[in-house]
């Protein structure tokens, strides 16, 4: 995250927290939220130009361990959370499981299944400099 053009040219506006306890912050605004012990890997806080402050979590190990059932997805709708996060799953996505993600209720599935055993290719989107 520190190496991103983003940050280095926003550092000052950026407030990064490590192991981020959302589970203690969605308790203390729904008393009946079960999984206190939750932490995301990173909560990243900007302040932009207008003085508006941007939260985004950010997880490195991908959603499977949180989302592949339905149980953290019903709680979040239960709790009138649901429509307030997008969901996304990433790490370990083969097209064979694509339906059981389908089902776990998660909005957006990331898989780098079809680009396995291909050539990279660099590309940069600076043009003009």
């Amino acid at each position: 995250i520190r190496e991103t053009s983003f940050y280095n040219n926003n550092s000052e506006n950026i407030d990064l927290q490590a192991q981020f306890p959302v589970g203690e912050y969605l308790k203390q605004i729904e008393k009946y939220y079960t999984h206190p012990k939750y932490k995301t890997d990173f909560l990243l806080s900007y302040k932009d130009n207008e003085e508006k402050y941007h939260q985004i979590i950010i997880e490195y190990d991908g959603f499977e361990y949180h989302f592949r059932n339905k149980e953290m997805v019903n709680e979040l709708t239960d709790m009138g959370l649901r429509d307030a996060v997008v969901l996304e799953a990433s790490g370990n996505i083969v097209f064979k499981d694509l339906e059981e993600w389908r089902e776990c209720g998660v909005d957006v599935l990331s898989t780098s299944a079809i680009n396995r055993g291909t050539t990279p290719l660099d590309v940069s989107m600076l043009i003009g400099q």
